[in-house]
């Protein structure tokens, strides 16, 4: 094998032990393949096995073993690993540093892209030798658009009438030579409307890029963008959770508030994962949040529970909008960890609520029979007609909410002769 160290080990603790014993338990059974294999007179094979030294510390070693029948014996050639498990654990720990800088990345760049999407000013990043938009966000694509799906992937200047595509023309040029041009003013296709655009060039390493914005002329860009440009920093140190989806309830975006309640290691691990995996009652909550975002535009104060990864629940309260500006159109959900308001009131979970107004409340917090426990058929009453409310008139999820099976909904809606239930299947 090559090495002082090892024979000196063999010579002190190796001579006349049976092989077996100077393996640990893990390869044992591969000793006993590898001898098994060589008296057999099969192609030879080679095996890795671990040595324990008598300090605690493991020798690996890769044999192959040979059968002489002319000396009747065994002959086993060992390789000494420890340089190939050093380089393999560098390798290893190579492998984890370049994970860590690529969720930094996809994190910086998941943000990039929501402020990038967000923008109220069309942005657009133009590949500088060829001219060929490479990004464009929403608003850009909107303004620019001439007759197909993206104007990525087109050559730029795109849009323009045709004295603003010479002054276009004109600005890139200016821009390769100076890395940034003066704002113009220019008009778009069919659009009467005055534009101003900036050009700046950006180099990295041995690309260029040309950054370019276009904006209304009389925009106040001072007081307008001042509020847009800080928003990123506002929605990151927020206290509650704010969630950005789009009409599928899809994570597009979440601050570290939803991170830290929702108990995911990391953003990248809650993007594009639907928020039924946390919200409320799976199938219930989250349909519909999103039915009355679609039919109202807003929501506010829904009381629901947030399950965290852990198995934590949180009772929390949702406000959410949509977000018209952008396309396609996105909701942004702010919730509100509430279990310390809830929990401190012992009266909300152990006495019944002395109002109609308190007791409508309640729906959709604690399950029917713990509501109507001792309470008249007009609580009930209520109750019901409040769960028909907040769900659209979706006897389905009213039913999930009150805790009841649909039969047994159905049966208490003709008792309390609160809806037809002729169209019922």
């Amino acid at each position: 094998m090559g090495s002082e160290e090892i024979h000196q080990e063999i010579k002190k603790s190796w001579v006349k032990k049976n092989w077996v014993d100077t393996v640990d338990a893990d390869s044992r059974d591969r000793v006993i393949e590898t001898l098994a294999t060589a008296i057999e007179s099969k192609d030879p094979i080679w095996r890795e096995v671990n040595h324990q030294l008598d300090d605690g510390t493991e020798l690996p070693i890769r044999y192959c073993c040979i059968y002489s029948k002319e000396l009747n014996v065994l002959i086993a050639l060992g390789r000494d690993l420890r340089q190939i498990s050093i380089l393999q654990q560098q390798l290893l720990n190579a492998q984890q540093t370049l994970e860590q800088d690529y969720w930094k990345l996809r994190q910086v760049e998941t943000r990039y892209r929501l402020i990038f999407d967000m923008a109220v000013d069309a942005v657009l990043v133009v590949d500088e030798p060829s001219n060929i938009i490479l990004e464009a966000n929403p608003v850009a694509n909107k303004l620019l658009l001439q007759n197909s799906k993206t104007i990525i992937g087109k050559s730029f200047p795109i849009g323009f009438d045709k004295s603003s595509m010479n002054s276009v023309s004109s600005l890139l040029a200016e821009t390769r030579v100076t890395g940034k041009s003066s704002a113009s003013k220019i008009h778009l296709l069919d659009n009467e409307r005055e534009y101003k655009i900036s050009i700046n060039l950006i180099r990295q390493d041995n690309e260029s890029r040309f950054l370019i914005r276009l904006y209304h002329a009389h925009t106040n860009t001072t007081q307008t963008h001042e509020p847009t440009a800080r928003l990123s920093e506002v929605i990151e140190s927020a206290p509650d959770a704010i969630v950005i989806t789009d009409m599928q309830g899809l994570v597009q975006y979440a601050n570290p508030s939803f991170i830290k309640l929702s108990q995911v290691a990391s953003i990248e691990q809650a993007v594009n994962q639907s928020m039924e995996r946390w919200l409320g009652r799976t199938g219930v909550d989250l349909n519909i949040l999103i039915t009355n975002l679609q039919n109202y535009g807003a929501v506010k104060l829904y009381a629901s529970k947030l399950r965290g990864e852990l198995g934590a629940v949180s009772n929390v309260e949702i406000s959410a909008a949509v977000i018209d500006e952008v396309e396609p159109e996105l909701f942004i959900i702010f919730i509100r960890d509430i279990e310390r308001r809830v929990s401190s009131d012992a009266t909300t979970v152990t006495k019944l609520p002395r109002s109609i107004e308190q007791i409508t409340q309640q729906v959709g917090k604690l399950p029917l029979k713990e509501i109507v426990r001792e309470s008249s058929d007009l609580i009930e009453k209520t109750c019901i007609e409040a769960a028909l409310e907040l769900t659209d008139d979706n006897r389905a999820s009213a039913a999930e909410i009150l805790g009841l099976s649909r039969q047994s909904l159905y049966a208490k809606l003709k008792t309390h002769e609160i809806a037809d239930l002729s169209n019922i299947e």
